[in-house]
């Protein structure tokens, strides 16, 4: 007796990469759909800028860098939102603070 239809295991994979895609389109939709639809006033959207969110980590890192002044680090990452932030000066004078401490560094 011959099969007439292939065996369910040749869909599997098939089956699999479709419900991947589908979970990827919606994971993507409501990221998207998200960060449009927050709330808005008189047209525009109230997002928490970017420059607010580098503010916040550099208070963080700040704060990390007062508690533990040898940890090189923290050092760089306060560099990198005082560049993020358009504070080159700050973020140059910073990395040279971290040069002096890292012993490795030549």
């Amino acid at each position: 007796m011959s099969k007439k239809f292939p065996h369910i295991t040749r869909f599997i994979p098939a089956l699999a990469s479709v419900v991947l895609l589908a979970l990827f389109g919606v994971n993507l939709y409501l990221r998207v759909y998200k960060q449009t639809s927050q709330s808005k006033v008189l047209g525009t959207t109230e997002l928490k800028t970017d420059a607010s969110e580098y503010e916040d980590k550099l208070k963080y890192w700040l704060g990390v860098l007062r508690e533990n002044p040898g940890y090189r680090d923290a050092y760089i990452q306060v560099a990198y939102y005082l560049e993020k932030l358009g504070r080159f000066e700050e973020a140059n004078n910073i990395i040279n603070s971290a040069k002096r401490i890292d012993i490795m560094y030549k």
